[in-house]
């Protein structure tokens, strides 16, 4: 069968908008389904459309999955500047509430040499070093898995919606209703 995916995640310090300390794969990625995406505070480009797509995912993947299985997970790519005081402000300014009905979702920073291992070790860089340096140049991608499952996809966050929250149910979900619901409604009106 081989390692799991999350075996080859590093086990890398990152510290939440809320100044809490996480280790990445034991603590925010084993045992639980992960919807994860980079971002970064002073975005103006897709940074904003991409956390909006997570919010209105991390609402609907919680009533499918439940709070204590799922994690949502941004990470910075401005780790010099969005220390945990900067992302705090910012998640504030998003209106993410600390709802204990929906699964929570940690804005994490690290130093850069962890974010950058991370970032190579989910795919979550391109191939070009002058492009991946320029943090303005990023793919806005998301990130669904199911460690359980051994089961990873990652998908661009400019697709409508439906699109998204269909491959994060087919690839973590675990009955055949999450896994195929959308496909047997559309069979189910013809």
């Amino acid at each position: 069968e081989g390692p799991r995916q999350t075996d080859l995640f590093p086990d890398v310090q990152l510290t939440d908008q809320d100044g809490n300390q996480h280790l990445f794969r034991s603590d925010l990625a084993v045992g639980k389904v992960l919807c994860l995406a980079m971002f970064y505070t002073r975005c103006d480009g897709s940074c904003p459309g991409t956390l909006s797509k997570m919010l209105k995912l991390r609402r609907s993947l919680t009533k499918e999955f439940g709070r204590d299985n799922l994690h949502f997970v941004c990470l910075t790519l401005d780790p010099l500047h969005d220390q945990p005081e900067i992302l705090h402000r910012y998640v504030a300014s998003l209106g993410i509430e600390n709802d204990d009905e929906l699964a929570p979702i940690f804005f994490c920073t690290g130093t850069p040499e962890n974010l950058y291992t991370l970032r190579r070790s989910l795919g979550m860089y391109d191939p070009d070093p002058a492009i991946d340096a320029d943090i303005r140049q990023h793919a806005a991608k998301i990130l669904f898995g199911n460690d359980l499952l051994n089961r990873w996809s990652g998908m661009p966050a400019g697709l409508p919606f439906e699109d998204l929250y269909e491959t994060a149910l087919r690839i973590a979900g675990t009955s055949e209703r999450q896994k195929f619901s959308t496909r047997l409604a559309i069979d189910g009106r013809k």
